[in-house]
């Protein structure tokens, strides 16, 4: 008998499916206009992990990604610092009711506490990329099929 279950193609297929969603993600986030600092974009990644012989994708990203698919909620201002780097790549200024611009620094704590007051709405990138890219499911059913004729195959050469 096979010593292990060969997955040589679904490996493969789950590459595919993983530079895609990143693909797609990609695409999605630069629709909703959320690439000011390409930072999030540049953090878009994948893994293929295996254990107990079962391989799963695992899409990486910087952890404000969540924020940009779900939003956020009324409550609690963001933090400033992340803000103020946007505010600089944006080049978002405000004036006081003086006239005086804001530096950076005050225009960040300004949209944060404006983020806390009434919240982000979300985008749902994360869904719609992995249902765009999911629903031609042909790839990765071929290649489990693959990989079970190959696995059989190894089984009635061995016996």
């Amino acid at each position: 008998m096979a010593d292990e279950f060969d997955n040589k193609f679904l490996w493969s297929a789950l590459n595919n499916v993983g530079d895609e969603l990143v693909k797609e993600l990609t695409k999605q986030l630069i629709t909703h206009d959320k690439v000011a600092t390409r930072d999030l974009v540049n953090s878009l990644d994948y893994d293929i992990i295996e254990q107990a012989e079962k391989l799963s994708l695992v899409l990486k990203a910087d952890y404000y990604l969540k924020y940009v698919d779900e939003g956020r909620k009324k409550g609690n201002p963001p933090p400033s610092k992340e803000i103020e780097k946007w505010v600089k790549v944006k080049g978002i200024s405000f004036k006081n009711s003086k006239g005086v611009k804001y530096k950076p620094a005050q225009a960040a704590f300004v949209i944060s506490r404006s983020i806390g007051k009434k919240g982000i709405k979300a985008t749902n990138v994360i869904n719609t990329s992995i249902n765009n890219v999911l629903s031609n499911l042909d790839s990765l059913s071929e290649a489990y099929k693959q990989d079970i004729l190959r696995s059989l195959s190894n089984i009635l050469l061995e016996q």
